[in-house]
């Protein structure tokens, strides 16, 4: 008979068993005069911790006689046992303990003496108790357990009730003495079986998906205990195509702690959505990610979403440089943001952690008509690419909506209206990304840029590349943008358009070549726009600042309030300027305003 524990046993007989003292029979009793109980603990609770607790199911056997009669355990004679299990009547229970993984025996993880010894009294007592190395009650060990070199104690069976634990060093020093250490088999601790090791976990055949009358039925999620490794592995779900070991029974088991596992798309999982939901499941150790890798020359055919939960340890890669949509492609309904309403998008977030990006996703010229979108990251959500990860040539390449992004050196080209939007109080790192290109659909109309940035946004573009787009750059509404280094030209309407209680920090960026000019301040005040050089022209007839009606204007002001206030210098400070005709200044020393003429200062009258 095995001795794996959680058995399900029926009809199971014990023989006669001699006592190696007396030599007299302790019972004996035939199959159909003893009654045999199984009790299963289950829990669906995951994770979980152990406790020093039974953890699995055990045989037991009827005292008929409140602890007497044939069915009682005897005294064994000349020794400081005590085999008095109780004046209740009914089954005794019996179940594992094991001093390693119990809760209340936190202290004895830190313990390490060599051989030391293990004394498990009743509680309250300096009266051994009975303790087995099986859970049919047939093999009593010796008590105390001997530690091994490292300090590890094998574990035993207790009959369920309370109990005081003692170790000690060989020399008889006290190293841990804890009262009141319950046992009970009836507790819920998350394990439904323990096996010594992965060859017996392997060859086991009592765990079943479906169960039965003789096997042990397991859901998705179960914990399993191996004792010599250590371990706790989690029952996969029966379709599952990415295990790390099956049982004779078919039962298939993750391995929490394993390195990354691969997921391959369309080979293991035929979308992008059922791969990442497999990743999901395996809830991979700290330090661990999995790979969802899109196989060379596949074109997705669904989106995917990941909502409520962390996804961050899955890493989405390609074999290929780009990954593209194939015509059949159906993406994820924009629908719940109202004006995103008819958008279907490649990947959305809301609430979760999102899994890292290493890939490029080409959405086609079919995006920007279609309405097909990148990434949607919304409220609560967090996302992360890699160096060259990103969506081009979509309607929208990517919004981040009350949510945080941390994607350097991404891609977010060719975009029909928007190359990057990032509003709501969100929180971002774009710093290095080309976010340049695009048509950009209705290119007259407001916001419409390769990147906006609105509503209380906060964060780091700088040294951004943001060229030869058919509208806007850059537009920043009531948020905060470092845009140091940014390289920010070329574009078909302005460069940065900045308004509504923005601030742009802008020290040794190019904004130049704009089709209108390279920067505009929208009306509505206060506006501020800090820079470390002088905002200039370096070709004839190329207006600067804000000359939107009429064009020649250099600088266009049409407020009605307020007024220009010109550089305030001393004549020390002046005579220090260059000496270039058309300089105009108020000189403090004198209160004059003053012009230069290619010779001379001259007042102006």
């Amino acid at each position: 008979m095995s001795t794996r524990r959680n058995f399900l046993f029926r009809g199971f007989g014990l023989g006669a068993i001699t006592s190696f003292l007396s030599g007299r029979p302790v019972w004996a009793v035939s199959d159909n005069e003893r009654s045999v109980a199984a009790k299963l603990t289950f829990s669906r609770q995951f994770p979980r911790q152990r406790s020093a607790t039974v953890l699995n199911a055990a045989i037991v056997r009827s005292n008929r006689e409140n602890g007497t009669g044939p069915d009682r355990l005897p005294d064994v004679e000349g020794s400081s046992y005590s085999s008095d299990r109780g004046a209740n009547s009914g089954d005794k229970l019996m179940g594992l303990f094991d001093p390693q993984s119990s809760k209340q025996l936190a202290g004895l993880t830190s313990i390490s003496a060599p051989r030391a010894r293990l004394f498990i009294y009743r509680a309250g007592t300096d009266c051994l108790a009975p303790i087995f190395s099986d859970s049919n009650l047939t093999l009593m060990q010796s008590n105390p357990i001997t530690g091994d070199e490292a300090g590890y104690f094998d574990p035993c069976y207790l009959i369920d009730g309370d109990y005081r634990v003692v170790v000690r060093t060989r020399t008889g020093h006290v190293l841990l003495d804890l009262d009141n250490i319950p046992s009970r088999t009836g507790l819920e601790t998350g394990v439904i079986q323990e096996f010594r090791n992965l060859k017996e976990l392997q060859s086991d055949k009592t765990l079943s998906y479906a169960g039965s009358p003789s096997l042990l039925k397991v859901n998705e999620g179960d914990l399993v205990r191996v004792h010599e490794e250590n371990q706790s592995l989690v029952a996969a779900p029966a379709d599952a195509r990415d295990e790390h070991y099956v049982t004779a029974g078919g039962v298939k088991i993750y391995d929490p702690t394993a390195r990354a596992l691969t997921i391959n798309v369309p080979s293991d999982y035929s979308t992008l959505q059922d791969a990442i939901d497999a990743a999901y499941r395996r809830q991979p150790g700290a330090n661990v990610r999995h790979i969802v890798n899109i196989e060379s020359g596949h074109e997705i055919t669904q989106g995917f979403s990941c909502r409520n939960g962390d996804y961050s340890r899955i890493r989405i890669t390609s074999d290929d440089a780009e990954v593209g949509l194939a015509d059949s492609f159906v993406g994820v309904s924009g629908d719940e943001i109202a004006y995103h309403t008819g958008t279907q998008w490649v990947a959305t977030i809301y609430n979760a952690r999102g899994p890292e990006f290493d890939v490029l996703f080409d959405l086609g010229d079919s995006g920007a008509a279609n309405k097909i979108c990148g990434l949607m990251c919304g409220q609560g959500g967090d996302v992360r690419g890699l160096s060259g990860a990103g969506f081009k040539n979509g309607w929208l390449n990517g919004e981040v909506r009350a949510g945080k992004i941390h994607w350097r050196e991404g891609v977010w080209t060719g975009a029909g209206e928007w190359g990057l939007r990032l509003t709501s109080g969100t929180m971002f790192d774009v710093a290095y990304s080309d976010i340049s290109g695009g048509q950009l659909n209705n290119p007259g109309a407001a916001f419409k840029a390769c990147l906006h940035i609105s509503r209380g946004s906060f964060g780091n573009a700088q040294n951004i590349t943001v060229k030869n787009s058919a509208a806007n750059g850059v537009t920043i509404r009531r948020s905060y943008v470092a845009l140091q280094d940014a390289v920010i030209s070329n574009n078909g309407l302005y460069n940065i358009e900045i308004g509504w209680g923005a601030t742009a920090i802008a020290y040794g960026a190019d904004l130049s070549g704009a089709g209108e000019a390279d920067i505009r301040f929208a009306n509505e005040p206060p506006l501020v726009l800090r820079v470390d050089k002088a905002i200039y022209s370096t070709q004839s007839n190329t207006p600067p600042v804000n000359t939107f009606s009429p064009k020649g204007f250099l600088l266009d002001d049409s407020r009605t309030l307020g007024a220009l206030q010109l550089p305030r210098l001393t004549t020390a400070e002046r005579d220090g300027l260059p000496k270039d005709p058309g300089t105009v200044i108020f000189n403090a020393s004198t209160s004059k305003f003053q012009g230069y003429d290619g010779s001379q200062w001259n007042d102006f009258h």
